[in-house]
């Protein structure tokens, strides 16, 4: 009713979990760079992987709205 919660962590549950089922489906192992599973892209890091954004520990900055941004309902 007058409660807000954020629905990304449950977003993010979901998310993994459809990543990870896809990622077995197809043979596409965690821990290969991203680089090297989009070798058509030119992505502006090395070593991340899909286990280490998954996990947050890529390395690469958060997204986050600025200081102050309104929250949507």
């Amino acid at each position: 009713p007058g409660t807000r919660w954020s629905l990304g962590t449950a977003a993010e549950l979901v998310l993994a979990v459809a990543v990870v089922h896809a990622a077995e489906a197809r043979g596409v192992p965690l821990d290969a760079d991203l680089d090297v599973l989009f070798p058509d892209r030119d992505l502006p890091f090395e070593g991340v992987t899909l286990r280490s954004l998954l996990a947050h520990t890529s390395g690469l900055p958060s997204v986050e709205p600025p200081e102050g941004a309104p929250v949507e309902a």
